[in-house]
C-alpha cells in the first residue's frame, strides 16, 4: 500500500454485528443474535485492507494475500457494492443459510453466524455415534472425543495461514525470467471514456532467459509443497466438519469423497462463497492421497498437477473458505505458549537456552443444526416483506 501520505489510515474489514430483536430471556433456537464479519478477496479469498482519507473516503482496497488491489471511484464503488451486499446477505446468514455475492466483484464481505446451541440435542447425537460403535474405515468418537474435532480444525487454519506467509508470485515461470526489449507502437486512439484519454497499442518483444537448475527446482518444490499443504488442509478441515456435524468421518485422503459427505446446508454455505468448489475438489481429489507419491502409472500426471498455479489457487481458496465454515459449525482452538529461560556463566563461556512449552486445547460447539436451521427459517418467514431477502420465502 505504498504511494500514501500519512494523512491515509489502514483499516482492516473486520468485526461483529450484534442483534437486539431478540430478548434475552428468549430462550428458543432461532435466528442467531451475533454475525463476525471479514473482508474477503473473491479471487483468492484472503484478508482484505482499506486505506481511508481523513474525509472517510476509501481510496484503496488490497488483497493481503494476493495483492489484487483497487483505487480511487473503483475502490469507492467496490466497497459500496460490498456493503450491499452485506446489508442483503444478513438476513440470510441469520437463518443459517449461504450468502450471495455480486457477479464479478473483486472483494465481498463474509458473514459467520454465531449460530445458537443445544447441547442436549448435540449430547444424544454423541450418545447415539458411541452406541454404534466402530465402522471399519472410519473415523468416530472413540478416535475423536467431544472437544477433538477442534484439533483437525486447528492444524487446517494453522497450515492455511502459512499459505499465506508464501510469495505471492508462484509459478515455475517467473516474469522476471522474461528480458524485454523496446516497445513497438502499433496505434493511437480515443477511449471516449474521458477528455484527454488514449488507448496505446503495442508490442514488445521478449526472450526467455531460463532460470538456473536451481532456481527452477525451488520454484517447483515450493509450489508441490503449498500444493500439498493446501490439499491436506482442505481434507482435515472436512474431517472436522464431518467429526462435528455427523460425529464420524471416513478414512481417505479423496476430497471429492468427504466434500460429497458434507451435510446439504454446510455445502449450500460453501458454494455460497465459492461456486466452484466442489468441482475444484473433484479435480484435485488425489492431489495429496495419491499424487504426494510419485508412483510409476502416475508419475507424469502427478508432477504436472502439482506444478499447475492454477490448481494451487483453487485449493488455496477452497482451504480458506473450508477454514471460515470450520468457524460457523463451531469449532475452535486455542493455543498456550510457555516460555523458560536458563542463563549459566562459566569462566569465560555464556550458555543462553530457551525452552518453549506449546499446548493446542480444541473446542467444538452444541450447535443442534437441523433444529437450528428449521426454526430460524419459519422465524424469517414470520418477518415482513421489507426484512425478506429478495426471492420471497426462504426455503
Amino acid at each position: 500500500m505504498s504511494g500514501y501520505g500519512g494523512d491515509h489510515e489502514r483499516v482492516e474489514l473486520d468485526g461483529w454485528l450484534e442483534f437486539d430483536d431478540r430478548p434475552a430471556s428468549d430462550a428458543a433456537i432461532g435466528l442467531t443474535r451475533r454475525v463476525e464479519v471479514e473482508g474477503r478477496c473473491n479471487r483468492c479469498w484472503g484478508p482484505i485492507a482499506g486505506l481511508l482519507r481523513r474525509d472517510g473516503l476509501c481510496v484503496h482496497v488490497e488483497c493481503l494475500i494476493c495483492g489484487v488491489s483497487v483505487n480511487g471511484e473503483d475502490a469507492q464503488r467496490e466497497v459500496r457494492g460490498l456493503l450491499q451486499d452485506a446489508a442483503a446477505n444478513v438476513p440470510l446468514v441469520r437463518a443459517g443459510l449461504g450468502s450471495k455475492y455480486r457477479p464479478k466483484a473483486r472483494f465481498v464481505v463474509k458473514l459467520r453466524a454465531d449460530m445458537d446451541r443445544d447441547v442436549r440435542a448435540y449430547e444424544q447425537g454423541l450418545a447415539a455415534s458411541l452406541r454404534s460403535g466402530r465402522r471399519k474405515r472410519y473415523l468416530t468418537r472413540r478416535d475423536f472425543p467431544p472437544g477433538e474435532a477442534g484439533y483437525l480444525f486447528a492444524q487446517a487454519a494453522m497450515l492455511v495461514s502459512a499459505l499465506g506467509g508464501l510469495a505471492r508470485e508462484l509459478s515455475a515461470v517467473s516474469v522476471s525470467d522474461v528480458e524485454y526489449g523496446t516497445p513497438e507502437i502499433r496505434g493511437v486512439e480515443p477511449t471516449g471514456a474521458a477528455a484527454g484519454t488514449m488507448r496505446i497499442t503495442a508490442r514488445v518483444a521478449g526472450i526467455h532467459r531460463r532460470p538456473s537448475n536451481a532456481a527452477a527446482k525451488a520454484r517447483m518444490g515450493t509450489l508441490m509443497m503449498a500444493g500439498l499443504t493446501a490439499a491436506f488442509a482442505c481434507e482435515l478441515a472436512m474431517k472436522a466438519l464431518l467429526m462435528t456435524r455427523h460425529h464420524e468421518a471416513e478414512r481417505t485422503h479423496d476430497l471429492a469423497a468427504l466434500y460429497a459427505a458434507l451435510p446439504l446446508d454446510c455445502r449450500e454455505r460453501l458454494e455460497g462463497d465459492f461456486v466452484d468448489i466442489g468441482r475444484v475438489l473433484e479435480h484435485n481429489r488425489q492431489s495429496f492421497g495419491r499424487w504426494r507419491y510419485f508412483e510409476q502409472a502416475l508419475g507424469g500426471k502427478a508432477f504436472g498437477a502439482l506444478v499447475d498455479t492454477d490448481r494451487l489457487w483453487g485449493l488455496s481458496k477452497s482451504a480458506r473458505v473450508l477454514v471460515d465454515e470450520c468457524v460457523v459449525a463451531g469449532l475452535d482452538y486455542k493455543i498456550h505458549a510457555r516460555k523458560d529461560s536458563e542463563l549459566s556463566v562459566d569462566g569465560g563461556e555464556v550458555d543462553y537456552r530457551e525452552l518453549v512449552d506449546l499446548q493446542v486445547e480444541g473446542h467444538e460447539s452444541a450447535i443442534a443444526w437441523e433444529q437450528v436451521r428449521l426454526a430460524a427459517v419459519r422465524q424469517l418467514n414470520e418477518v415482513g416483506d421489507t426484512d425478506r431477502p429478495p426471492g420471497g420465502e426462504v426455503r
